[in-house]
């Protein structure tokens, strides 16, 4: 069974709580020494008393004995006063050699702080009834402070029938080799899966790329994932006024889906 390491924080509080005890020890065995010093002075005051009144009569020596006594317990006193304080200010020099706590991260889990948009470029050919090319990546980054799992990003185009998506993506049939272990990498050109086995239906009815990558299955807080080199291709069509290309970005943690922060429009002269 594991168990959790203290940390840091929890660290400070015990040395913090052993040093107020110590404080409380210290005050005791001063009030323990002042005690004892007001009984050592009023028993020589009372000792010399009778001595000068009852010189003849009074045995010095058993008031002798007592005064030696409360002297012994004194000096026991004084040194643990002595071991309480050396204690004390070796707590305190610990406590003030220790790097001070880390401020507590603030938890994030907005949807708002899962950032995914379009970088593209837009490449208009020479004669107008060669095909356009948009040419772009795109991001996403999390920006809470949670993992999120399971992404999956769907590309939706409005006219499919003058429109074609290619790139970094395959029918997961096609290709096994991948054995990494799922959790995102800080440089990968990652290759992506189409999510949904009518892929081909899915994409000629409604115009949806349905999209996962192939090796990653977890996007760590400040992770970041890329769907890169993409190339939308636009054939001109007289029928056609403009071109919406729209993106969706899925996880686990928020199935209903987040839209990218922008859109890719052609409009075309009618």
């Amino acid at each position: 069974m594991n168990r959790k390491l203290p940390s840091s924080h929890d660290d400070d509080i015990q040395l913090k709580q052993k040093l107020i005890h110590y404080k409380a020890e210290l005050n005791h065995y001063k009030q323990q020494v002042r005690q004892f010093e007001r009984t050592l002075e009023q028993e020589k005051e009372n000792t010399a008393f009778w001595r000068n009144k009852h010189s003849e009569a009074l045995i010095s020596s058993e008031k002798d004995a007592e005064i030696e006594e409360l002297e012994k317990q004194l000096n026991l006193v004084k040194n643990e006063l002595i071991e309480q304080r050396m204690v004390a200010d070796g707590l305190k020099q610990k406590l003030a050699r220790r790097e001070p706590p880390q401020p507590v991260q603030e938890e994030r889990f907005l949807k708002s702080d899962l950032i995914a948009f379009f970088m593209y470029s837009i490449i208009w050919p020479e004669q107008t009834d060669d095909p356009i090319t948009v040419v772009g990546n795109v991001v996403i980054r999390n920006q809470t402070t949670k993992s999120l799992h399971a992404p999956i990003l769907c590309l939706k185009v409005n006219q499919p029938s003058v429109t074609q998506l290619s790139g970094k993506m395959t029918d997961p049939g096609l290709d096994n080799t991948d054995t990494r272990s799922g959790v995102l990498q800080e440089s990968s050109s990652e290759q992506w899966y189409y999510a949904l086995p009518n892929w081909k239906e899915k994409i000629k009815q409604d115009g949806e790329y349905w999209l996962k990558p192939s090796s990653v299955s977890v996007i760590p807080p400040g992770g970041l994932l890329s769907f890169d080199s993409f190339q939308l291709s636009v054939t001109p069509s007289e029928s056609i006024s403009s071109i919406l290309f729209q993106g969706y970005l899925y996880t686990d943690e928020w199935k209903e889906g987040t839209a990218l922060l922008n859109k890719i429009i052609l409009n075309f002269p009618v």
